[in-house]
């Protein structure tokens, strides 16, 4: 088979990962399309690069239109024969966005519930609770205070901002349906340390499979995205290690044997995903957790303060009475 027939194969089989619904992106950052389109498109792009003489490596290489996730996944592919070393590079970003779009929609689901569940109380309040100040009022005597004047006018207009409301949320809920795949990690607080200590994780997991194959540090660090093929062997292991994380610089370091430098490099993975994992407790538990204590709060004080107010004043008055 050869390298272009991998190519092909290796596409074919990302199109059915696509359509069974795993993650799956591979098109350029601002240039969102299916899998499908960006495949073809690659396919015709590789074989008219082929057609006039070049090596499928080098039209991968050398494609500006291939993101960095592909390209390294295409790479890697070609040069060790791992389809599933491959698979990972390419659906590596898509599962880290689908993680983000889980777990933000847990917390506006969250928030959705609280909000409702206040809505349904306010409503009720209008409803029942505000006709009885209005009688303990008017029956007393006592000119009623501005915030019974205003329970009273929300109550008339219920239908208008309920309405509102509803058209509100309905446009919130199309707006994140659209915008939940361009989501961002430096959106959510914590975040962009947690992509990047996952990030960090499987570029060594990566490099530590490329090297255990046999493939020398300096081409590695081209399969991964680290380095283009126009710098010289030499310069890309020197700026890869002033360049990298720490950790990831020590494990390029010259220093580090070659046959021991794949166990080192799955050390420093463990470890950026341990920092991950940390740093994951902040987004997943903490954001989450304040912000329903925030809105709830608020919820909470304004409901209390639509009852208590009118009752206060009813009191206020009768006391100076």
């Amino acid at each position: 088979m050869t390298e272009f027939d991998q190519i092909v194969d290796f596409n074919e089989q990302l199109v059915l990962i696509a359509d069974s619904g795993l993650p799956v992106a591979i098109h350029s950052e601002g240039t969102p399309q299916s899998v499908d389109k960006t495949v073809s498109q690659l396919n015709a792009r590789i074989g008219v690069r082929v057609a006039r003489g070049d090596t499928v490596q080098a039209a991968i290489a050398e494609d500006p239109a291939i993101s960095p996730q592909y390209r390294q996944s295409l790479l890697t592919l070609l040069r060790t024969g791992d389809s599933a070393a491959a698979l990972d590079a390419a659906t590596a970003a898509a599962r880290s966005q689908r993680v983000l779009k889980r777990n933000v929609s847990q917390w506006l689901f969250q928030l959705a519930i609280i909000v409702l569940l206040a809505l349904v109380a306010f409503v009720f309040t209008l409803s029942f609770t505000t006709p009885q100040f209005e009688s303990f009022y008017r029956d007393m005597g006592i000119q009623e205070g501005s915030v019974l004047l205003l329970l009273e006018v929300l109550r008339d207009w219920m239908a208008v901002w309920l309405t509102v409301l509803l058209i509100l949320g309905a446009i919130g809920w199309l707006g994140w349906r659209a915008y939940r795949d361009r989501l961002d990690w430096a959106a959510v607080p914590g975040g962009k340390g947690y992509r990047r200590a996952i990030k960090n994780s499987e570029l060594a997991e990566q490099m530590a499979g490329l090297i255990e194959q046999g493939i020398p540090l300096s081409d590695a660090l081209v399969i991964c995205g680290v380095h283009n093929t126009a710098e010289s062997t030499e310069d890309r292991a020197t700026a890869a290690r002033f360049d990298a994380a720490p950790l990831l610089r020590w494990a390029f370091d010259e220093g580090v044997d070659d046959p021991s430098r794949g166990e080192v490099l799955r050390f420093v993975a463990a470890m950026y995903r341990q920092k991950a994992e940390r740093l994951a407790a902040v987004w997943r538990f903490l954001v989450p957790s304040i912000a329903t204590a925030v809105v709830g709060g608020i919820i909470v004080l304004l409901y209390a303060l639509s009852l208590f107010l009118p009752w206060v004043h009813f009191l206020g008055v009768l006391a100076f009475a």
